[in-house]
């Protein structure tokens, strides 16, 4: 030990005195350690304990129950249930609500909470899509759930108070008033919802007259204070038999184990493709900090051919050198832990406004800090094993005199090293696969993907290979460039036969140089060839250009006010209302009588199903429009008078005459009452015309048209749904959002889509990490 202390104590003090170069390894080193040590630090204090958890969902409650269904209901955990009625899905829900406290220990308290999804809330011009929280938000219960910022609780029944982002968005401070669905309040104060920062919800009081004003749908919930010893998990069963699910207290801290939870909780292919690129990483830090290893005990040769000089062997010259390279990996890990450390800390605003939600108390734990610190310094270690293999197999004589060693390569070296390139690339291709997900082909059918799957694993070897294959032949490249040098200018001539001399001082550095630009070269290939399969998966929805308007609900149609509004707002051409088959019965007429919307379809018949036809799921959804004859022209690009006449004759209109039987279109439905009397099944025959469009790739392309003239004819109900418009040109962003303005006025749940085609996903994202691996690159070289 004591040579290794000896070791220890030279490598200090040669780090001190270059301080650069010191400072160059340690910061090569240490910035991924900080990423590491952010990202354990970051993710340890934002996964709050139960406890944390529980005061954010349920407040002080000892629990919160929420009716889910009119059946019973049994209940795994807290967010896994399953259903009772047989068909695995919920009962609908009874119009009183169920008996909690019945279900419930003598002498608990319960608190009714409800929300309100899908509210309109404006102020001052401006309208957003938020929710309503109904519930006492000064009671004791939602302490923890809630916290005030500004102002005080809502208390009367025309009182609000808001969450942060919601009154950022309406432009809307304590004092204003606010109109929430149809009601005007006045807010009283800006509340936090501890469990997300990005809420869009005013809390109202319980006297709240929330079902005039706001919206008929709300979730029940109920907050309970159980009597002291009383056992929260006991009242499951019970309230479960009310169809009601329950979050008890006990649960966030000792939750029951999940019988659906899935048994490999890790995307296998992202944690393979981030085991490639952290094992070229950590090849591109060890390679780059090798290079300022390998000159650094190029300039101090004579420093250590004295230490052979003086009795030391060649275990005390590579300890030496070693020992330098532990003292700065270890530094660096510190310094990168501690700078991991502070950038949470300070960053913990920007944290918790991305992650949407509060982050816990600073939670560091030595063990795991401890290890990136370790990698730190075992990444160092590395990087020194081929400097202190050459520093101390120099020979001594010629390293005291100043003379420069052998500069020839050995001739089975470059052989070896580009066999290993070779090797590397074709092991890295192999391993990649060609395997691919299960599709579905024209006809809807499941079709098994092909290939092999990826084994990350080799190909992380593969480029391992390769990478080390073409260092160890650096410095022949190196010597061989050499050879040029007497067609080159002065400057470059004198540059090349110095590198050439020095070959194994310029062949690490080279190689340096390599791994930075194989890192960039790598991620834009990366990037380049995901671009590439997102485009070719992508499937538009309408023409580009083209935007539709509404939600396809019949029972909640658009205002024409709105859209007309809207369609003022776009560079509009044309414009074309959709309609579906159905009526916006909302239940206040038994006898209406309505078609199932879900059940009507185009059938598509092949030879191959002779004994009957089947509906067709693949690229394009089997729907039915209620248009005018001019809908055609969306997805044809052009006028057709045929198509027109037949229309305008009560024909339909499909765009694949595999979807016709014997030359017509077979629709099949359930008529009945909303009542549920009068059910009956329809099965109708109707001419169709085929009228073919140059793409039937479109998402929204319907299965059939059929004109609102032909509907009637066969007594079906219709209404319009959607609104169609074709653009003069691509739509701006602030086109966009004045139309998406108009329809919030007076609608909820309204949609607006434009096409505007392949848009790359996370664009900026990739663009930052092409332009860090770039800086990365020519800060190495």
């Amino acid at each position: 030990m004591r040579g290794y202390r000896a070791a220890l104590r030279i490598a200090r003090r040669e780090a001190w005195r270059s301080k650069g170069r010191s400072a160059l390894v340690v910061a090569m080193i240490g910035v991924p350690m900080l990423g590491l040590a952010f990202a354990d630090v970051a993710a340890r204090t934002g996964d709050v304990p139960g406890t944390e958890e529980a005061r954010r969902q349920i407040g002080t409650a000892d629990l919160l129950a929420e009716a889910v269904s009119g059946e019973p209901i049994v209940q795994q955990g807290i967010w896994s249930y399953g259903f009772k009625d047989g068909n695995g899905g919920p009962s609908p829900l009874a119009e009183r609500d169920p008996d909690v406290a019945a279900a419930l220990p003598a002498g608990s308290r319960v608190v009714v909470w409800r929300e309100y999804y899908g509210v309109r809330i404006a102020a001052d011009g401006h309208a957003v899509m938020g929710q309503v929280e109904q519930m006492d938000a000064a009671d004791p219960l939602a302490r923890g759930k809630v916290s005030l910022r500004d102002g005080a609780f809502p208390r009367a029944a025309g009182e609000t108070a808001l969450t942060p982002r919601l009154a950022r968005d309406l432009d809307a401070g304590v004092g204003d008033t606010v109109t929430v669905g149809t009601r005007t309040f006045r807010v009283t104060g800006i509340a936090i919802e501890r469990a997300s920062l990005s809420s869009m919800a005013a809390y109202v009081p319980p006297s709240a007259d929330v079902d005039e004003g706001i919206a008929p749908d709300a979730g029940r919930r109920w907050a309970v204070d159980l009597p002291p010893g009383a056992d929260d998990v006991a009242t499951v069963a019970p309230l479960n038999a009310l169809g009601v699910r329950v979050m008890p207290r006990t649960w966030f801290t000792d939750p029951p184990p999940d019988p659906y939870a899935s048994s490999s909780p890790i995307d296998a292919e992202a944690l393979g493709v981030g085991v490639v690129a952290v094992g070229l990483a950590t090849l591109e830090i060890v390679l780059l900090a090798g290079t300022a290893f390998a000159v650094g005990a190029r300039r101090k040769r004579r420093e250590l051919a004295l230490v052979a000089a003086t009795g030391g062997d060649r275990r005390d010259v590579r300890r030496i050198v070693l020992a330098e390279g532990v003292v700065l990996g270890a530094v660096a890990g510190l310094v990168g832990v501690a700078g991991g450390i502070a950038a949470v800390f300070f960053g913990r605003p920007l944290l918790e406004r991305v992650s949407g939600s509060l982050m816990g108390p600073l939670d560091l734990r030595p063990l795991e800090l401890g290890a990136i610190v370790a990698v730190g310094a075992v990444t160092a270690l590395l990087a020194t094993l081929l400097p202190a293999r050459s520093a101390s197999r120099q020979p001594v004589v010629s390293a005291l005199t100043g003379r420069r060693g052998d500069v020839r390569t050995r001739k089975r070296v470059p052989v070896v090293a580009l066999v290993a390139v070779v090797a590397g690339a074709l092991l890295a291709f192999w391993a990649a696969g060609t395997g691919r997900s299960p599709m579905r082909d024209d006809a809807g059918a499941y079709v098994a993907g092909t290939g092999r799957a990826a084994s990350f694993n080799l190909v992380l070897a593969g480029a391992v290979l390769s990478e080390l294959g073409f260092v160890a032949c650096a410095p022949a490249l190196v010597g061989l460039v050499g050879r040029l040098a007497s067609r080159l200018p002065l400057s470059l001539r004198l540059a090349v036969r110095d590198a050439a001399r020095h070959r194994t001082r310029s062949g690490p550095a080279v190689a340096a140089v390599v791994a930075a630009v194989a890192g960039s070269v790598a991620l834009s290939v990366y990037v380049a060839s995901d671009t590439d399969r997102q485009r070719r998966e992508y499937q538009a929805s309408l023409p580009m250009g083209y935007v539709t308007i509404g939600h396809g609900d019949p029972a909640k149609p658009v205002p024409g006010a709105d859209v007309d509004a809207a369609v003022r707002a776009l560079p509009a051409a044309a414009r074309y209302d959709v309609g579906d088959i159905g009526s916006p019965c909302d239940g206040s007429k038994p006898e209406c009588t309505w078609w199932n919307t879900d059940t009507p379809r185009a059938y598509r018949c092949d030879a191959e199903t002779p004994n009957g036809c089947v509906s067709r799921y693949g690229p394009r959804p089997a729907g039915l429009a209620v248009a005018d004859p001019e809908f055609v022209e969306v997805w044809t690009g052009h006028a057709d008078p045929v198509v027109a006449k037949a229309m305008a004759e009560g024909s339909a209109v499909v765009f694949d005459e595999r979807w016709l039987q014997d030359g017509r279109l077979v629709l099949r439905g359930d008529t009945s009452r909303v009542d549920g009397s009068g059910h009956r099944e329809r099965v109708l025959s109707l001419p169709a015309v085929v009228a073919k469009p140059p793409s039937d790739d479109y998402g929204s392309i319907p299965s059939a048209i059929l004109t609102p003239a032909t509907v009637a004819r066969y007594g079906l109900p219709h209404v319009t749904t959607r609104t169609v418009v074709r653009t003069s040109r691509l739509p701006t962003g602030r086109e966009e959002a004045a139309a998406r303005h108009a329809l919030l006025r007076n609608t909820t749940f309204t949609d607006l889509y434009v096409e505007r085609g392949f848009q790359r996903e996370a664009a900026l994202v990739l663009l930052a990490l092409v332009g860090g691996a770039a800086f990365v690159t020519m800060a190495s070289t």
